[in-house]
């Protein structure tokens, strides 16, 4: 988790000092991806056979989605407002949804799957 926040705040300092938006959307969701690695392994809970894919672990996969919106809209705010250093604020706001945001979607997800019983 602290691996993924330092991520998101790093790539949103490098915003401000350097406007290359692709390079960096490139270095961010390969970084993300990696960092989900362990994530994964650490929920120890065993997708049931009898259950799909994406109906159980929709929660994990909604949450990049989430934090970016949170991104996106405070970039977008403070910009408009003249705030100085809006990716690198934006990036901690964004990175504070995801330490926020991540343990209950990790809860939903194991809650989905758990065998039926």
């Amino acid at each position: 988790m602290a691996g993924t926040a330092a991520l998101m705040v790093a790539v949103s300092v490098a915003m401000d000092f350097y406007n290359d938006a692709a390079l960096f959307t490139v270095i961010y969701c390969c970084g993300v991806a990696l960092l989900q690695v362990p994530l994964a392994a650490i929920m120890r809970v065993r997708l049931h056979r009898s259950h799909l894919t994406l109906g159980a672990t929709w929660p994990l996969a909604t949450l990049p989605v989430a934090v970016a919106a949170v991104y996106v809209l405070a970039r977008l705010a403070l910009a408009a407002a003249g705030a100085p250093l809006p990716s690198t604020i934006s990036g901690v706001l964004m990175a504070s949804a995801y330490v926020l945001l991540l343990p209950t979607a990790q809860a939903a997800t194991a809650q989905r799957l758990q065998p039926e019983r």
